[in-house]
């Protein structure tokens, strides 16, 4: 009876890890296998969550999902092919895996200090949604043309005052304009297109104000309409600029970051060594001959081959 027991007890065992294997199995569920690896749905998913949204968006249907399965087996049998060579054992493969992963480290430390809701509220504060009206000179060193444009703006000016709508005004006095707006722009780029002056006189505005007084700017006189004001933007214009928000708050905080290592982080200069290197480059000399003689690498700038998505190529 203990015999049985003990046979029926092994069975069970048995079964229930044979069980447990094909639940393994099934959750991983694989796609491929490649040689000795395997492409499975963990491995799909993590590179998807790696992927800008757009490109997510991209391999989200059908045909997109069969596209980023070919990328994958396309991806691992050009690296066992790169390992069959032994390409990863190269001095200069090495170097440049060690600056990708320095590079990647660096992005991610600065993406991970960004917040959401700064971004936004950056927005809010920096932008306005931004029309405009441009009569211009035909000769802008003619003085009395200026002037003559001048008056002629100050007077779309007095009609806007009174109540006269500035799409009228502008089919009227800006035809080349075609009505289109400005769009969504940030203070730092009206201060580049327009210069400074002008960014002040938009953000400047009174609360009752929406357009600004005439502006010479180059060769013509703008009138700007602020259809929103900061603070009051329509949240869905987030969308139009976002990759400019980004861009900057990066720059903002790289900035930060590097001045607060510079506080806590010791930085050792050596004058004697760093000047003869800068004197090799008004020689015009190579930066590293010497290593380059030791290690047998060479110099020569090497081609950058890319696979694209359209034959089946890596996932970018």
């Amino acid at each position: 009876m203990k015999k049985e027991l003990l046979m029926v007890g092994l069975m069970m065992m048995l079964v229930s890890g044979l069980m447990g294997c094909k639940k393994k199995e099934q959750a991983e569920e694989v796609y491929y296998k490649i040689g000795s690896e395997a492409i499975t749905r963990e491995m799909v998913n993590r590179v998807w969550l790696s992927l800008p949204d757009d490109m997510k968006r991209r391999y989200m249907d059908r045909e997109g999902r069969k596209e980023l399965l070919d990328n994958l087996v396309t991806r691992e049998l050009l690296y066992q092919g790169a390992l069959a060579q032994n390409l990863d054992e190269e001095l200069m493969i090495k170097f440049k895996l060690e600056e990708n992963k320095k590079n990647l480290l660096i992005e991610e430390v600065v993406e991970r200090a960004i917040k959401p809701e700064e971004l936004y509220l950056y927005y809010q504060d920096n932008f306005v949604l931004l029309d405009a009206m441009r009569l211009g000179l035909k000769n802008p060193q003619d003085k009395a043309e200026k002037e003559r444009v001048r008056i002629k703006a100050e007077q779309v000016y007095g009609q806007l005052s009174k109540g006269i709508k500035f799409d009228q005004l502008k089919r009227q006095y800006s035809p080349g304009a075609k009505g289109a707006e400005e769009g969504y722009i940030s203070r730092d780029n009206i201060i580049f297109n327009f210069g400074a002056a002008c960014a002040s006189e938009i953000f400047g505005l009174k609360k009752e104000e929406n357009f600004t007084k005439p502006i010479f700017v180059k060769d013509s006189w703008y009138i700007f309409y602020v259809k929103e004001k900061p603070g009051n933007l329509n949240p869905l214009g987030y969308e139009f600029v976002v990759d400019e928000v980004l861009a900057v708050k990066r720059e903002e905080i790289f900035r930060g970051m590097i001045n607060d290592l510079r506080s806590r982080i010791t930085v050792k200069p050596y004058p004697e060594n760093i000047e003869r290197f800068l004197k090799m480059g008004e020689k015009g000399e190579e930066l590293l001959p010497e290593e380059e003689s030791q290690t047998g690498v060479e110099s020569k700038s090497e081609p950058v081959s890319t696979i694209g998505s359209e034959a089946g190529g890596t996932v970018k």
